[in-house]
């Protein structure tokens, strides 16, 4: 097996890190874009972009809904449990004992039936 000598290694290390200064150098200084192959392909970068654009809106869009929804979850809870309480105040209030208490506070004359309702009809029945 052939081993590469350390010189080599290090030049080459050197020209990668100088290639790479002198792209860095070329896109600040603008020749990127006066490239021929760049105008070629304008198009592709375009859509590219676009799509980048359109795929942040989408996450900032479901990340709102998402927060939304939470919200409304949490909304329903409690209104469920308003719900339940107040139910639970009204059997409370129809219950037969509890209708009779609040008839006698009020000092209405209303008495407990003592005979079964009858319906009245024409028919005779």
């Amino acid at each position: 097996m052939e081993t590469i000598p350390e010189d080599k290694k290090k030049k080459k290390k050197k020209n990668i890190t100088q290639a790479s200064g002198r792209r860095f150098v070329n896109v600040i200084a603008g020749d990127v874009i006066s490239n021929i192959n760049f105008e070629k392909h304008i198009f592709f970068i375009l859509f590219v972009i676009f799509l980048t654009i359109i795929y942040i809106g989408n996450g900032y869009q479901a990340y709102t809904i998402s927060n939304e929804n939470h919200k409304l979850r949490k909304e329903i809870k409690e209104l469920r449990a308003s719900y339940v309480s107040s139910q639970a105040r009204l059997i409370e209030k129809m219950k037969f004992t509890s209708v009779q208490e609040e008839i006698e506070k009020q000092n209405l004359e209303l008495k407990e039936l003592s005979k079964p309702p009858y319906t009245i009809s024409t028919d005779g029945y």
